[in-house]
């Protein structure tokens, strides 16, 4: 159960974070594409892919983009008073624990732990997405 439980954690990082479809995690992790459909539904892995793209880091990525951008002599494709009002938020943003890095920490947790007692693992997995869930709740 263990090993099926990790399998599909590690494909969801790879729906999540990788941005891979469904035929190619399939075809990675040698399932079919329904099963990843499944757990596509399950998981609300949409939903939490939207999340990621969504995240500080993702805007930071933009932002940083659009200062290279006009720093090469371009012209500005973001409206500069929407950029400050961004840049603003995203100072608040900064000094709490983001939902995608709460994620991220806790799927390394997982995974090492589960490499070295399996059981306590899945024990912990409703822990941990409880906590995810409350600091979902802190951002809302």
């Amino acid at each position: 159960m263990a090993k099926k439980d990790a399998l599909q954690r590690n494909a969801e990082m790879a729906f999540i974070e990788l941005g891979y479809n469904a035929k190619t995690i399939a075809e990675q992790f040698g399932v079919t594409e329904k099963t990843v459909g499944n757990w596509r539904k399950e998981g609300e892995w949409d939903k939490q892919r939207e999340e990621l793209l969504a995240s500080p880091v993702k805007v930071r990525a933009i932002l940083l983009k659009e200062i290279q951008h006009l720093a090469a002599g371009g012209e500005a494709t973001i409206d500069s008073d929407a950029l400050s009002k961004v840049s603003k938020v995203m100072e608040t943003f900064s000094t709490k624990l983001s939902p995608q890095m709460a994620m991220t920490v806790i799927k390394v947790l997982d995974d090492w732990l589960s490499e070295r007692d399996p059981e306590l693992a899945n024990k912990n997995l409703d822990y941990h997405k409880k906590f995810i869930l409350h600091i979902i709740n802190l951002h809302g």
